[in-house]
């Protein structure tokens, strides 16, 4: 297998979670009293130090004037919840939509909760939380491993492209090849798994969009899948 593989696990790839289940403003547990909510946009956290990517809203509109995050975890096996770990979120607003990462402190596998110490752009503080389950094991491949060698559909298998993608206007080269043969190729790769037409953050058409455009630049020089 090439090891030199640039196997890129496009953000909302690693959200189909996050894609299927906005909260409800109404109702959802990250939300604070002035509205601010924290969602996460990954479902896969390993005991660790796992990353942790948030974006912010209020109802159903992204936050984009923060100043700071500040989380802190707490082991939601203690009783009462005792915390942890504390430290910053990094934002990352050079993108489309506005994003939040942290590497939280989580020593063993289960329920975590986490406080968030919002900073707006007012400079009035905020606070909300969130809960995550961290497993003993990631199941996503991790930084500089071998991606599984998967034989996922492909234009040539299934012709209608309606059934590989739910975008409005595909590019079809994006749906020519399996990660089995990208990764024979030897030429860098972008893997994104999304559902544009169906995610509710409204994370996945963006990144999409992304891809698309970074294939018009790029072309042939890079796989894209």
């Amino acid at each position: 297998m090439n090891r030199d593989l640039v196997f890129s696990l496009v953000l909302s790839g690693l959200v189909l979670a996050a894609c299927g289940g906005q909260p409800d403003p109404d109702t959802a547990p990250g939300e604070d009293a002035a509205g601010i909510q924290v969602v996460l946009v990954a479902d896969d956290f390993a005991a660790g130090q796992p990353r942790v990517p948030v974006v912010l809203y209020a109802g159903t509109e992204r936050v984009a004037d923060v100043q700071r995050v500040k989380l802190t975890a707490f082991d939601l096996a203690d009783d009462p919840p005792t915390p942890g770990w504390t430290g910053e979120a990094t934002n990352y607003s050079d993108y489309e939509v506005p994003y939040w990462v942290a590497y939280p402190d989580l020593p063993h596998a289960g329920f975590w909760g986490l406080g968030a110490e919002i900073t707006l752009g007012d400079g009035s503080v905020t606070q909300a939380e969130f809960v995550l389950e961290a497993q003993g094991r990631s199941n996503s491949p991790a930084v500089g491993s071998v991606p599984p060698a998967s034989e996922n559909r492909t234009l040539e298998t299934v012709p209608d492209i309606a059934m590989l993608t739910s975008g409005d206007d595909p590019i079809t080269a994006l749906y020519q090849m399996t990660v089995a043969e990208a990764m024979a190729s030897g030429k860098p790769t972008v893997v994104s798994f999304a559902t544009p037409a169906y995610c509710t953050s409204k994370l996945c058409a963006p990144v999409v969009h992304s891809v698309e455009a970074v294939y018009a630049e790029l072309g042939d020089e890079v796989n894209f899948i």
